[in-house]
C-alpha cells in the first residue's frame, strides 16, 4: 500500500512538474495570439490616427515655412519703410528750417518796406519843397515847414535851409 502511495505521489509530482513546464508555453502562446488579434482589429484605427497626425504635422510644417517666409518679406518691407520714413523726416526738418528762414525774411522785408515807405514820404516832401523853390512858390516851402515825416520828426530845419538858400539865390 505504501508502495502505491509513493507511485501516486511521484506521478502527481511529475504531473505538476510537466504542468509547470508546459503551462508557461501555452500561456505565452495565448497572449501572442490575443495581441495579434487585437492589433489586427485596432490596426486600421491606429493607421488612420497615425496618418491623420502625420498629415497635421505636415500642414503645420508647411504653415510654419509660409509664416517664416511672410515674416522675412514683411521685415524687409518694414526696413524699407523705416528708411523712407527717416528720409521724409529729414525732408520735413529741412522744410521747417526753410519755412522759419522764409518767415524771418518776410518779417525783414516788411520792416524794410515800411522803412522805404517812410523814406519815400520824406523824399516826396523834399521834392515838393525843391519844386516850390524852383517855381518860386513860397506856399510849398511853408507846407514843407509845417510837414512832418513818417517818424514824426519836424522838417523845419530842411525847409528853413531851403528858404535861406532861396533868399541867397534870388
Amino acid at each position: 500500500m505504501i508502495e502505491n502511495l509513493l507511485y501516486f505521489a511521484f506521478g502527481l509530482l511529475l504531473a505538476i512538474f510537466v504542468g509547470l513546464l508546459i503551462v508557461p508555453l501555452i500561456w505565452n502562446r495565448a497572449i501572442t495570439l490575443t495581441e495579434r488579434n487585437l492589433t489586427k482589429r485596432a490596426n486600421p484605427d491606429i493607421r488612420a490616427k497615425v496618418a491623420e497626425n502625420d498629415r497635421r504635422f505636415a500642414e503645420l510644417a508647411i504653415n510654419n515655412q509660409k509664416s517664416a517666409a511672410t515674416k522675412r518679406v514683411l521685415e524687409k518691407i518694414n526696413a524699407e519703410l523705416e528708411v523712407e520714413l527717416a528720409k521724409h523726416r529729414d525732408q520735413i526738418k529741412t522744410l521747417k528750417a526753410e519755412l522759419r528762414n522764409l518767415k524771418q525774411n518776410t518779417t525783414n522785408t516788411k520792416t524794410d518796406s515800411n522803412t522805404l515807405k517812410t523814406q519815400i514820404t520824406d523824399l516826396a516832401a523834399e521834392m515838393a519843397a525843391i519844386t516850390a523853390k524852383l517855381e518860386g512858390d513860397d506856399s510849398g516851402i511853408l507846407k514843407a515847414l509845417n510837414a512832418k515825416d513818417a517818424k514824426g520828426n519836424d522838417k523845419n530845419s530842411l525847409a528853413q535851409k531851403i528858404i535861406i538858400l532861396r533868399k541867397k539865390i534870388g
